[in-house]
């Protein structure tokens, strides 16, 4: 495969995990499109479903692009973080089978409620990662810095989507003060969703955005690719 195409391709696997939220649904829908047997239709939705076959996918195709883009790039390093986050993902739902819990109310720090928290809300780890990964791809033009403040804005969501996971857990180790019970005309207000509206806009917004980011970026590389073949010719 011509080195052209062998790195946008490794970018659009690297995108993969992203468009998780859309895929799962898609998959579904499309199998039913086809005519496919029920059995076939439920396994496949079911694993679409999970982050681990995609996360699979874009896991390989992060080591592909380091491993072909290295000796190019000097800030290469700066994508491991990226490999790293596609890595916990895949991991972190298989190991929370390894882990019993056996404590009503165990500690933040316990193997199995770390591997638990990952494999709910691994992805909150996507959008900081992939800012490194597209600031260490400046090379590529101006586009870059503009993915890499995308990134960022993405991030700043998923740390308050992160602050409302892990409050319940801060509270019972005492990290955090209760919440205090709201009264609006002497009827006590629930709060159970608040942190529901930042959820959907990393899944439904945030993720797909990096993802069409990294799209763009195999776009760039394809583009460069194919000049860089035509320049012997031309001279």
């Amino acid at each position: 495969m011509k080195r052209s195409w062998s790195v946008p391709l490794a970018l659009v696997a690297m995108s993969l995990l992203f468009f998780f939220p859309a895929i799962a649904p898609l998959t579904d829908r499309v199998l039913r499109a086809l005519g496919a047997p029920s059995g076939v239709t439920i396994i496949l939705s079911s694993m679409m479903w999970s982050t681990i076959p995609l996360g699979l996918v874009s896991l390989c195709g992060g080591i592909a692009f380091l491993v072909w883009t290295r000796e190019e790039n000097p800030s290469w390093h700066l994508g491991i973080p990226l490999v790293v986050a596609y890595a916990v993902i895949v991991v972190a739902p298989v190991a929370e089978g390894f882990f019993v819990i056996h404590d009503m109310t165990p500690p933040l720090y316990h193997p199995g409620v770390v591997c638990s928290l990952l494999a709910a809300y691994g992805t909150v780890l996507l959008p900081p990662c992939a800012a490194l990964f597209f600031w260490s791809q400046r090379r590529a033009g101006r586009w870059a810095p503009v993915m890499t403040g995308i990134a960022l804005a993405v991030t700043l969501n998923a740390l308050i989507l992160t602050f409302f996971v892990l409050s319940p857990c801060l509270v019972t180790a005492g990290l955090l003060p209760p919440a205090q019970p709201q009264y609006i005309d002497g009827q006590l207000v629930k709060s159970d969703g608040e942190g529901l509206l930042f959820l959907l806009l990393h899944y439904m917004i945030g993720l797909p955005v990096i993802g069409l980011c990294f799209l763009a970026l195999a776009g760039l590389f394809w583009y460069k690719g194919r000049r860089d073949a035509a320049l012997p010719q031309a001279g």
